[in-house]
Formats: C-alpha cells, sequence, structure tokens
C-alpha cells in the first residue's frame, strides 16, 4: 500500500501540474479565450487519463507489456470520440481549430513520455527505503545481467540447474551456487530449463510466482529464521528470471496471493502466446481425403 499511495501521488501531482501548465500556455501565450480553453482542458483530461493506464499497468517502462487488444480498441475509440467533440462540438462544447487540437494531443504525450522515467524513478526511491512489497504484476523482468551484485545475492538462494551449461551430464540434485560464481554468465547460475530454445521453436513464456513479505508472514510459522533474508532472496529471485528472461522465452510474473487474478493474468498469458503462433488446420489433398474416407469405411464397416 505504502508504494501504491506514493505512485499514485506522484502521478496526481504530475498530472495537475501539466494540465495548469497547459492552462498557461494556452491563455498566457497564445491568448485563447477561456470557452476554447474549456474545451482543450477537456481533451486533454481525456487523452492524459487514458494514457495514464499505459503507465500504472507495470513496474517498468510502458513499452515492458504490450497492451491488450480489448485496451487499445477502449482507448482508440474513446479517444477518437473525445477528438471529435471536441473538434466539433455537437452542442456540448466550443469546436476547437485542428491546430489546437494538435497541440492538445502533444501536449498530452509529451507529459505521459516525461511521467514515465519519473515513475520509474519513484519506484526506485520507495524500493531503496523499504521492502518492495508488490511484485510486478505480469511483467517481464528487465534483462540487464550487467546489472547484477554477486556479493549481495544470497549463496543459499540461488542454485545451478540440473543440466549446467557445458556438461553433458546432469545432477541428480540441484546444488547451492556460491555468489562468486554469479560473475560472468549469469545463465549458469539458474535452471537451465529457462535456457533459450532451439532454433526453429516457438516461443515458450515461463510463468513464476510471487507474493508479498506480509503474505508469508501470515502463512508460514517455521521458518522465522529465512524471513530475515528476504530482501536476498527478493534479490537473488528477480536477478535470477531478468538473467534469463529472452525475447524466445520470457517470464512473467504472477501474483500467488491473489488467485483470481492469477489465474486471469496466466489465462492471457496462454490465450496471447497460441494466438501469436498463428496455428490453423493442415490441408487436405483429395487424394488424401479419398485414402482417409476409405479409412473411415473400413472402420465403420
Amino acid at each position: 500500500m505504502r508504494v501504491v499511495l506514493g505512485v499514485s501521488t506522484v502521478l496526481g501531482v504530475v498530472g495537475v501540474v501539466s494540465a495548469f501548465g497547459l492552462f498557461y500556455v494556452a491563455e498566457r501565450v497564445f491568448h485563447i479565450d477561456r470557452q476554447h480553453i474549456q474545451t482543450m482542458m477537456y481533451l486533454k483530461l481525456s487523452v492524459a487519463g487514458h494514457l495514464t493506464i499505459f503507465l500504472t499497468r507495470t513496474r517498468g517502462p510502458f513499452w515492458s507489456i504490450r497492451p491488450a487488444r480489448i485496451l487499445w480498441g477502449a482507448v482508440l475509440g474513446t479517444q477518437a470520440l473525445a477528438t471529435c467533440i471536441a473538434l466539433f462540438g455537437f452542442g456540448l462544447v466550443t469546436p476547437l481549430a485542428w491546430s489546437w487540437a494538435l497541440m492538445v494531443w502533444g501536449w498530452a504525450l509529451a507529459s505521459f513520455l516525461l511521467t514515465d522515467p519519473i515513475k520509474l524513478l519513484t519506484y526506485r526511491v520507495l524500493d531503496h527505503f523499504g521492502d518492495r512489497d508488490e511484485p510486478a504484476v505480469g511483467s517481464k523482468p528487465r534483462v540487464d545481467p550487467a546489472a547484477v551484485s554477486p556479493a549481495s545475492v544470497s549463496p543459499a538462494a540461488v542454485y545451478k540447474g540440473a543440466f549446467p551449461v557445458g556438461s553433458a551430464q546432469a545432477d541428480t540434485q540441484p546444488k547451492p551456487v556460491p555468489a562468486a560464481e554469479l560473475k560472468g554468465d549469469k545463465a549458469e547460475a539458474v535452471p537451465a530449463i529457462s535456457q533459450k530454445p532451439s532454433a526453429g521453436s516457438d516461443p515458450a513464456p515461463q510463468l513464476a510466482t510471487s507474493c508479498r513479505a506480509r503474505t508469508l508472514r501470515t502463512r508460514r510459522t517455521a521458518d522465522i529464521k529465512e524471513r530475515k533474508f528476504w530482501k536476498q532472496y527478493r534479490h537473488a529471485y528477480e536477478e535470477c528470471l531478468s538473467a534469463t528472461s529472452t525475447d524466445d522465452s520470457p517470464w512473467f510474473v504472477v501474483p500467488a496471493d491473489d488467485k483470481d487474478n492469477a489465474r486471469l493474468i496466466v489465462s492471457q498469458i496462454v490465450v496471447e502466446t497460441l494466438e501469436a503462433l498463428g496455428m490453423s488446420y493442415p490441408t487436405v489433398t483429395a487424394e488424401r481425403a479419398e485414402q482417409l474416407q476409405a479409412i473411415r469405411a473400413e472402420l465403420v464397416g
């Protein structure tokens, strides 16, 4: 909740500053009358409000998660309607000139691009001053292996997979990996199952669950000592996923303490992955169709 309130407060302040900035520029710089400024503010609030959805739906950059088609359709449809109302009025507002409407869109887009790094900085500051209690729900972790700090990873939190990279033999049990071994290729310190698929294979999304620290405190009673290493476990968890998340095999983090949303997120990921494969029924030649009919007749008879 601390993170939610902090980020929402910052985004709210930035939105207010952006709105008053547009009002100031329209009135003092371009000397636009109040009736037209009212329409401009209507259009600005409509466009900026919908763009905020793309900011708040992920902890990472706004482009880190592809929006669902239904979201794209809803946003484009409502903004097309809002722009038409601002341009033609329809007896509801004072109509705007195309140039002013484009200025409002440009202002809203510029504010959107400026707000995104502010959001990332806010998350970073809030995470720095306490445990990050909200996982990156449904998002792909950042892929930045060079940013890993080996000394900060708990040796007990990272395990080498059953099939280490470069080894022809399989280990029967997973082994702890010392922090020193994390130097170099990070993929050697994570399960080999998350290695990049072979050439020609289809994309294979990977799913990982995560829950908040206070959720663990309400569920577990026998791991009091391990709770002291929560930050180390979280760091190792995120860095391992980041080191192995690729375009071919991305990781998606799903909230384990919200079963309804977890099932919804997993279902959406599976559906979008299957749709992206472009699968279709195989075509059957006339000759093969006759053979199948003959086989069917023989089985029925």
